[in-house]
């Protein structure tokens, strides 16, 4: 199968492109290279420069392929409330985009990360697909917005689609030539490769309703989602548009992460506690069930498992 991925020169984008190489498929990445980069694309890819936004663009890289898998986009949660209109633009007008040139160039399968920032503040302990969704940032409403294009798009026009719903990604992939995919970024701001890379972390809240009173997230490794879409592309007999949240359904704390790195690497750093970021919902643990009920999905590696593949890239790629 041909299948053209957007952004797949970012971090989950390039371990996706490489997974999928591996395992047989064909691969067009599209890329604006705003905040991937080139040389994380495997280099048996076809690489197009480009923008999501740019009907050209996206027509151009589609052309020959089965299906898309869209992964670009704005993802950074504090800069979604600095900046909002950029976010509806890239995730929102920007997957509508995609919708369009798919419909034009006859490409009928679709895959979407979609993210579980749109359920907001849970109202359970673990969130299924049939959570509310009342995003509290305009990251979550973005994507919100994207999947309900999709799922209008889908029913009209017989797309058949799926949306990932991720939580905290982490690790890294070493593909068949042995080259190293992880997640690069020129202002790191997730916990583990931040901590990795400046050997400091600013925890930002300890007055959260937790245990500890830091921020309780589930941490899924990047190599189990690049499983997940490879198990959406070849899924069969889709009804339009389904939805699947991707998790490990354990939640880690802050300082519990933190306290894991310490143990798993050996490594002393700095905690410097600080006030609150605006958008940070104070727990997200997935229920996945359903993925692994309907794509037969589950996850393989531990957060001991995930801090050291992120610390094996981290060293390969600032040493």
């Amino acid at each position: 199968m041909k299948v053209l991925i957007t952004g797949g020169a970012g971090y989950i984008g390039s371990v996706t492109t490489a997974y999928l190489l591996d395992n047989g498929f064909e691969i067009n990445v599209l890329d604006n290279l705003s905040t991937g980069h080139e040389n994380l694309i495997d280099k048996r890819a076809k690489f197009f420069f480009g923008d999501i936004l740019d009907s050209n663009s996206v027509i151009n890289s589609m052309t020959g392929c089965e299906a898309v898998v869209h992964l670009a986009g704005k993802a950074i949660v504090s800069e979604s409330v600095l900046k909002p209109d950029l976010y509806m633009e890239n995730n929102h007008i920007g997957t509508i985009n995609i919708l369009n040139s798919m419909k034009k160039m006859l490409v009928s399968k679709l895959v979407f990360s979609s993210t579980c920032a749109v359920y907001g503040n849970p109202i359970s302990r673990l969130i299924a697909e049939d959570h509310p969704t009342n995003p509290i940032n305009p990251y979550g409403k973005s994507k919100l917005l994207a999947d309900g294009e999709i799922d209008r798009f889908s029913k009209e026009n017989n797309l058949n689609s799926i949306s990932l719903r991720f939580f905290n990604v982490g690790g890294s992939y070493k593909n068949n030539s042995n080259i190293l995919f992880g997640e690069l970024h020129d202002e790191e701001t997730h916990l583990i490769p931040k901590i990795l890379k400046n050997r400091s972390i600013n925890i930002y809240g300890r007055d959260f309703e937790t245990l500890d009173g830091t921020c309780v997230r589930d941490y899924v490794h990047v190599v189990d989602l690049a499983r997940a879409i490879k198990l959406s592309l070849e899924k069969k007999n889709l009804e339009h548009h389904n939805i699947y949240n991707l998790g490990s359904g354990k939640g880690f704390s802050v300082l519990e992460v933190t306290e894991s790195i310490e143990k798993t690497l050996n490594l002393s750093f700095v905690k410097t506690f600080t006030s609150r970021r605006l958008g940070d919902p104070p727990i997200l643990v997935a229920d996945s069930r359903l993925a692994k009920k309907e794509l037969s999905w589950s996850i393989n590696y531990s957060l001991d498992e995930i801090i050291k593949d992120t610390s094996r890239f981290v060293k390969s790629a600032y040493n």
